[in-house]
């Protein structure tokens, strides 16, 4: 059995061997495919990647071009040849090596699973435990679930089952949902995912996730206001890459989505306020306005999520304790 763990670096000199490190660590009845997408970083990650080049195990792919972080990332997912694809940036890393054998046999077990997922330290640039990131539930089973989870499930944990590979002639309009942001790659490819099983929770902690604050291209050093207007982008993506019985809910997240980047945009960046009211339409502008009407009833909806993922957490703690 092959395994792909899918690797995309860009100006990561400091961390990628230690990220790469982690991978050759892994243990257990598979075989590694390691696909590095090094998007033409202006620093040392390409010298420090030729240490790698004479392990069979990897394929170093050098951009010629910046292609940005999804871009790039997709053209590693139709370069995958193994059952199954792990993710993992290059300045994250992995701390169990049992991570992969672990949620093989997770996957082997549920036949209605696609994914699994794990829990996750935080990590400074530093390498110091500064928090966890965890989502503490069983499972997620639909794209309401995916869309009330958003950014909760570790990237850097996900294991899942190549149906890439499988569909390679029968998954239209994927590439347009993957790329549909330049530097947003998770939330479209659980949105795609979802749709061929179930994503199931190993309640361990098997890797790093490294947050960044100080200016720079990592996704947690950039702004809220950035970070909006792209998720924005995946969220129209994923609309239109649904079936019309999930629009309407979908329609409400964006919805969501504009009326908190407005409330930020407002306080923050004036300019930038009137130039992203221009660019919304009348359709956009009246669904927006009909959205505060029952906006207290989506508030209850993700409020009663909230709780049952709440409750959820605070009965395992008992049983574990």
């Amino acid at each position: 059995m092959i395994v792909s763990v899918l690797v995309i670096t860009y100006n990561h000199e400091k961390y990628i061997r230690k990220c790469l490190d982690s991978i050759l660590e892994q243990e257990g009845d598979f075989q590694l495919e390691i696909l590095v997408g090094n998007d033409k970083s202006p620093d040392n990650t390409e010298r420090v990647l030729r240490e790698y080049e004479g392990d069979k195990k990897f394929i170093i792919l050098n951009r010629k071009q910046n292609m940005g972080a999804t871009k790039n990332l997709y053209d590693l997912y139709k370069k995958a040849q193994g059952e199954y694809i792990a993710v993992l940036e290059g300045d994250d890393f992995w701390t169990d090596p049992k991570k992969i054998q672990k949620q093989i046999k997770v996957l082997e077990e549920k036949d209605d699973s696609v994914l699994c997922f794990t829990d996750s330290h935080i990590v400074d640039n530093k390498d110091r435990i500064i928090g966890e990131k965890l989502l503490p539930v069983e499972k997620l089973e639909s794209i309401k679930d995916v869309m009330f989870t958003i950014g909760k499930i570790p990237t850097g944990t996900i294991l899942f089952k190549n149906i890439f590979l499988k569909n390679r002639h029968e998954n239209k309009g994927v590439e347009e949902l993957l790329t549909a942001s330049n530097i947003i790659g998770d939330l479209p490819l659980l949105a795609f995912l979802i749709k061929s099983g179930k994503f199931y929770r190993l309640p361990e902690k098997t890797g790093s996730y490294r947050y960044i604050t100080i200016s720079g291209t990592s996704y947690s050093a950039m702004s809220i206001i950035k970070k909006s207007l792209e998720a924005e982008k995946v969220i129209r993506a994923i609309k239109a890459y649904y079936d019309p019985h999930a629009k309407f809910f979908l329609n409400c997240t964006i919805c969501r989505s504009r009326k908190y980047l407005l409330k930020d945009l407002k306080k923050k960046d004036k300019k930038l306020l009137k130039e992203y009211k221009k660019s919304l339409k009348f359709k956009e502008i009246l669904g927006l306005n009909l959205y505060t009407l029952f906006s207290p009833l989506d508030d209850l909806i993700r409020s009663l999520y909230r709780k049952k993922i709440k409750k959820y957490r605070k009965k395992n703690l008992f049983i574990n304790s």
